[in-house]
């Protein structure tokens, strides 16, 4: 599924799963219900794994490392430039490399760059839950730790996953004066919905996996919503595309109408992540988190 990225896991959204695969799980789920569940469940908190590019391990590689752990892991992380600290949160199935293009615009602007690997992402080491496997909780206890290294952070500027992960880092307090939300996923119940589409699950195994999921976090699919009310509203920046094909515009136009101080600025043609290096993309976020 990784390779394929044809389902929704946490936030890579398809149309439908291939035929083979649901094929598989109306099989399975025929014979043993549990094990389809499980291995729905397995499926959702098991992040794709791109490659980082030599220029992006590069480029973080002139930063400072940090030494940072979340529940005695390494969390790799990297830190450029002085003053105000912002940091930058990739989504899932990211790295920080895909955030390198913001990083000397921001230094030059008079901030202190901070950014890390989600556990099970990246350079850093696998989750609590498995060495594949991940949720956003790792996300936002990354940022909690990342806090804790460098002091207050003037702003997080977040890309995908990393909305709900920003989300429930602010619901634990971590406090900022300022948000940039990249194409931010909002409603984790409509990708969950999206999932089980995907792979032709039944109701008794699409109930199951759900109840397996929210027994892992604690929390529902409501309780993690950016746009509902226990989200601390900050003034934040929503850039989205129009057109984006893996997160809907319709995600950050819920941000915007659901917080008192969100400036929405729509783009297309640069879909869900080429609008991470759009200069356009970036001189706005600097201007605002400068403003």
């Amino acid at each position: 599924m990784d390779a394929t990225r044809v389902v929704v896991s946490n936030g890579v959204q398809q149309s439908a799963g291939p035929t083979g695969l649901r094929r598989a799980f109306a099989t399975v789920s025929a014979v043993a219900p549990g094990v389809a569940a499980w291995a729905a469940e397995r499926m959702w908190f098991t992040p794709p794994r791109p490659p980082v590019s030599k220029a992006a391990r590069a480029a973080l590689a002139r930063g400072t490392p940090l030494k940072i752990t979340v529940d005695g892991r390494h969390v790799a992380a990297w830190s450029f430039g002085v003053g105000k600290g912002v940091a930058l949160m990739h989504g899932w199935g990211g790295h920080a490399g895909q955030l390198v293009p913001m990083i000397e615009p921001l230094v030059k602007a008079g901030f202190r760059v901070v950014t890390f690997d989600a556990l099970s992402h990246g350079a850093s080491a696998g989750s609590t839950a498995g060495v594949r496997l991940s949720t956003f909780f790792d996300f936002a206890a990354g940022l909690a730790a990342l806090r804790e290294q460098v002091g207050p952070l003037h702003a997080i500027v977040a890309h995908s996953g990393g909305a709900i992960a920003t989300g429930i880092a602010l619901r634990n307090k971590l406090e900022v004066e300022r948000l940039v939300l990249l194409a931010p996923m909002t409603r984790p119940r409509q990708y969950a919905a999206t999932f089980n589409e995907a792979l032709g699950l039944e109701p008794r195994v699409r109930d199951a996996w759900q109840a397996r999921a929210l027994k892992r976090i604690g929390l529902s699919w409501d309780e993690l919503d950016v746009t509902g009310p226990s989200t601390p509203r900050v003034p934040a920046l929503v850039i989205h595309d129009r057109d984006d094909k893996e997160v809907p515009f319709a995600d950050g136009e819920a941000v915007a109408k659901a917080w008192p101080e969100v400036t929405l600025h729509q783009v297309t043609g640069l879909g869900h992540r080429r609008l991470l290096k759009d200069p356009d993309v970036i001189a706005r976020t600097t201007a605002f988190l400068s403003a």
